[in-house]
């Protein structure tokens, strides 16, 4: 996965649809999840509202080809906590996570990062 290159990231896990991401974020209760707004079995944002509730501690990046700002409300409605769009590549979700990261309350005990990604 392309977060693995990047050393001030840690990946505890990795799930190929929005049911696996629900368990593995249950089981290794990260401080971040990314996931895609399209995944099978269940979407991103469902997912997402789910993780949400489970572990509302956990940030949630939605990592979408389609951040359109009705999709955008829906997703934050959900528990999202960002939404970056695809067409700003891996750079753009890095200064977004990086942002996110030099957050003094969120970077509080951070030490793993769970990346749910839409099957290859």
């Amino acid at each position: 996965m392309f977060l693995e290159a990047h050393e001030d990231l840690q990946v505890c896990g990795e799930a190929s649809n929005g049911e696996e991401a629900i368990a593995k974020a249950e089981m290794l209760k990260p401080q971040l999840v990314i996931m895609d707004l399209a995944m099978p079995t269940m979407s991103g944002a469902e997912a997402a509202y789910t993780i949400k509730r489970a572990i509302p501690e956990t940030k949630v990046v939605m990592f979408s080809l389609y951040p359109d700002p009705a999709r955008k409300d829906m997703a934050k409605s959900l528990g999202v906590d960002l939404v970056v769009s695809k067409v700003d590549g891996v750079a753009g979700l890095m200064d977004t996570l990086r942002e996110l990261m030099s957050d003094r309350e969120f970077r509080k005990g951070l030490d793993h990062v769970s990346n749910a990604t839409e099957a290859a």
